[in-house]
């Protein structure tokens, strides 16, 4: 696919794009409301471009994005994005204290994440600059969602409004261990960096960690920071959905990109009236000629798992798009009597 095309494919939707030359190096990252508005128009015929970005889109010969759930997202990733890449068009900002920073106390005990138009020599990690403060608040707001880190300047005896509505952890009142507290802010640090990739392969992993020590809360918050974070994703416009089916290899420890694959579903009333799903996505794509529907047939009351354990063998059993029975007792009998041997 070439330039054209990809620019032409690029979806309306939130995120950071990222320009590269005929060689592979990174000339530009930029983030915008609606990818492919904002990154159409650097091609538009008779466009008046500085002399700087006229120069740059001459060069540009290659083109991937990161799409986001919002544009105050996108502000948080463009800036780790620029920080690790170092593009040769971008301009930084020079005059920090004219715009705003995102400050991470690392110097405390348990750190605090806030913005700040002053950097000192504290010992704190600071981001940034940003260009837009209204959206560094939004993001901010949206960062305390997914890292309910502290926001008091002094820890009180008693937790806060923040701990009862979600957005925060309570280590003033031991709620949470320095430990489990310090994860989240190496993973904070991830995020603000950019490193997309490495973040969910390690929330995965803790997740799968908590589930294995049977810490079954934990397993749940790190699965809903996972969910939230694969709203997130880097992908090549070229292989469209293919970047995702990348990533989430990565996510599960694959050495290779996956081709198929199946996802199940149980749906049952206490019980009864069980029935079990199966979508099927192929390179990226749903092949809905092989979604199918199975009635549970052998589990009897209420075990979810027994019936994925059934429904997951039924495909490998009646193979794509078949509706054969899957083997059962006395079923070598039957395949005798039906070819004329004796059973």
């Amino acid at each position: 696919m070439d330039l054209k095309e990809k620019v032409r494919n690029l979806p309306h939707t939130p995120g950071v794009y990222i320009m590269r030359d005929a060689a592979g190096a990174v000339l530009y990252v930029g983030k915008a409301g609606d990818l492919k508005k904002r990154v159409s128009s650097y091609f538009y015929p008779n466009k008046e471009h500085s002399a700087r970005i006229a120069l740059m889109v001459g060069k540009v010969a290659d083109l991937t994005i990161v799409q986001t759930a919002t544009e105050a997202e996108a502000l948080i990733y463009e800036n780790g994005l620029i920080k690790e890449l170092v593009p040769r068009y971008n301009v930084a900002l020079r005059d920090d204290k004219s715009y705003p920073l995102l400050k991470l106390t690392v110097n405390e005990q348990f750190p605090r994440l806030f913005i700040t138009r002053k950097r000192s020599d504290d010992k704190a990690l600071y981001y940034g600059p940003y260009a837009d403060a209204g959206l560094l608040k939004e993001a901010v707001a949206g960062l305390r969602q997914l890292f309910p880190l502290r926001t008091c300047n002094t820890m009180g005896k008693r937790p806060c409004l923040n701990f009862h509505i979600n957005q925060c952890l309570a280590p003033c009142v031991g709620k949470i261990d320095g430990k489990t507290y310090g994860e989240m802010v190496e993973e904070i640090k991830l995020f603000l960096g950019g490193r997309r990739n490495e973040l969910l392969k390690r929330v995965a992993d803790r997740m799968t960690e908590a589930s294995r020590q049977e810490r079954f809360e934990d397993a749940a918050l790190m699965k809903g920071r996972l969910e939230a974070l694969g709203s997130m994703k880097e992908k090549a416009v070229s292989y469209g959905p293919l970047g995702e089916v990348e990533e989430l290899g990565t996510v599960i420890g694959l050495v290779s990109r996956p081709e198929t694959i199946e996802a199940f579903d149980i749906s049952n009333i206490m019980g009864q009236d069980a029935v079990g799903s199966m979508a099927v996505f192929f390179k990226g794509r749903p092949k809905k000629s092989h979604y199918r529907k199975f009635k549970i047939r052998i589990v009897e009351g209420i075990d979810d798992y027994a019936m994925m354990r059934e429904v997951v063998r039924r495909p490998l059993c009646e193979g794509p798009g078949r509706r054969r029975k899957a083997p059962g007792p006395g079923s070598d009998r039957r395949r005798k009597r039906a070819s004329g041997g004796g059973g």
